[in-house]
């Protein structure tokens, strides 16, 4: 699936990530993600894709904190 590949835990779905960005847009750089799984078959098949900036994601990724220990 190659290093874009950012697999489910829970399902036969994963995001793959593109080898460069697409481009930019007035919002900031942007990344088209498409968002994938596995058909009847075990071939991949794309669902849809998401058209998302880098700083955005960076942003997602920086505000989730581990879980809160119980």
């Amino acid at each position: 699936m190659g290093p874009g590949y950012v697999p489910c835990e829970v399902s036969s779905r994963w995001l793959q990530f593109p080898e460069n960005s697409g481009g930019y847009f007035s919002a900031g750089e942007y990344i088209e993600v498409d968002v994938m799984t596995l058909d009847q078959n075990e071939k991949p098949r794309k669902i849809c894709n998401l058209i998302l900036t880098r700083a955005d994601l960076e942003r997602a990724l920086k505000n989730v904190k581990p879980p809160i220990d119980k």
